[in-house]
């Protein structure tokens, strides 16, 4: 990566490092529980089914978690998707 693109950014190296690896692991669980796509070549952890299995209800009962469902739900993540020419592009 180029360094004059990250010359402004400051990251807590240690918090990144925890993100990747709780990310690594959480998606080696989806595609462990049977929660993916894929085939021989590639396995992807199927995320639209994972969202759509999840209890929100029990999700609520957590202070942290039910502020993090609203702040969710206000705020989508976008998703990289092909655009009608074949390009990369986002929606939410």
């Amino acid at each position: 990566m180029n360094k004059l693109c990250m010359a402004n950014v400051v990251l807590d190296r240690e918090l990144l490092l925890e993100f990747f690896l709780t990310f690594a692991r959480f998606e080696y669980a989806l595609k462990s529980a049977g929660i993916v796509n894929g085939n021989i070549r590639e396995a992807k952890p199927n995320w639209s089914r994972f969202g759509i299995s999840v209890d929100i209800g029990m999700a609520r009962l957590d202070p942290n978690c039910a502020a993090a469902v609203d702040y969710l739900g206000l705020h989508p993540p976008w998703r990289q998707v092909l655009t009608s020419n074949g390009q990369v592009g986002t929606r939410p």
